[in-house]
């Protein structure tokens, strides 16, 4: 609590008047104790934010990990179609100067929390099969093959899928790769079809 000290002072006329003015801020011990038990109270406070926000990044972490971790997996490039056909017109013609070519359908199942996914076809050489990452084009050397993006709404028999309308014939080459929490996977391995006659295909180890 404050004192203060009363100075008589007077004046040239006989009057005497009193002026105030405070001594330095002292506490007694019931206000004192009142101010440490604020101070801690402040203290514990910070000391609860503190523990709180390390309790928060705790359980933060495994899901950034999750988050995180898409980008080194491979995926399990499962395919449950695969098939050639002719590409025909609506007529029901074969599409002139594709004789040659055929139609081919990929379908493979559905990776759970996929929000997208890349077909990377005709990538051999392209794909490092040893880790799943793009090699590094050497100056002036095109990459090989084509990516293509599929959603995870187009479907075929509930799961999704490829369609190429103009495959060429001999073997062809997919590699997958999915989209989670906005970051993408490693490229799957290579699945081999050998294209040619109309339906089904096998997958082929080369």
């Amino acid at each position: 609590i404050a004192s203060f000290h009363f100075q008589r002072l007077t004046t040239d006329n006989g009057q005497q008047h009193y002026t105030q003015t405070p001594n330095t801020t002292i506490y007694d011990q019931p206000t004192a104790s009142k101010y440490l038990i604020k101070k801690m109270k402040r203290s514990n406070i910070t000391t609860s934010l503190a523990s709180s926000l390390l309790t928060f990044l705790l359980l933060l972490l495994p899901l950034l990990k999750s988050v995180s971790a898409v980008t080194d997996e491979r995926p399990n490039f499962q395919i449950f179609q695969s098939r050639a056909k002719h590409h025909f017109t609506r007529a029901g013609e074969k599409v002139e100067g594709e004789e040659e070519l055929r139609k081919v359908i990929l379908g493979w199942y559905a990776i759970p929390g996929a929000e997208e996914y890349q077909i990377c076809h005709q990538c051999v050489g392209r794909i490092d099969e040893s880790t799943g990452r793009i090699n590094e084009p050497e100056d002036g050397v095109a990459q090989a093959g084509r990516i293509q993006t599929v959603s995870i709404h187009f479907q075929c028999g509930g799961h999704p899928c490829l369609v190429l309308p103009a495959a060429p014939l001999g073997f062809n080459h997919f590699h997958l790769r999915y989209k989670k929490g906005g970051e993408w996977s490693l490229w799957s391995t290579v699945r081999n079809y050998n294209v040619g006659e109309i339906g089904p295909m096998e997958h082929q180890e080369l």
